[in-house]
């Protein structure tokens, strides 16, 4: 393939029109991505952990999309009243009478996946 010359403004120019062209559709999949992840985190942070219990901490984990400036954000936690609880059973408290609680790492292992999700499911997305 021959060589082409092309001035500096000439591929400025060019690299703005791609960008144009593909960002918006790159933005919204995204987004996308961002929420298929955030969905897969709650559902399994729901089944994690081995406490007991009335069940209404698990009921309560949800996943929210924010929308901002630049982009979209997720947030996956448990709604109010549940959402002081989420700290006590990752790490334990302790007791009135003395004691700790038992800790329930919950948490932690689903959260160290989170990178790795979003990565496949945008690369999913863009084929």
């Amino acid at each position: 393939m021959p060589a082409v010359k092309v001035g500096s403004l000439q591929l400025y120019s060019e690299m703005v029109k791609l960008i144009e062209e593909y960002g918006s559709e790159v933005t919204e999949l995204n987004e996308q991505a961002i929420k298929n992840v955030a969905k897969g985190v709650a559902k399994d942070l729901r089944k994690a952990g081995s406490f007991e219990g009335s069940g209404k901490f698990r009921k309560s984990i949800k996943a929210v999309t924010v929308k901002r400036r630049l982009g979209v954000d997720a947030q996956v936690g448990a709604t109010a009243p549940y959402h002081r609880l989420t700290h006590l059973l990752e790490f334990g408290h302790a007791k009135a009478n003395g004691g700790r609680t038992t800790a329930f790492n919950f948490v932690k292992p689903i959260n160290d996946t989170v990178e790795k999700r979003y990565r496949e499911e945008m690369e999913k997305l863009l084929q």
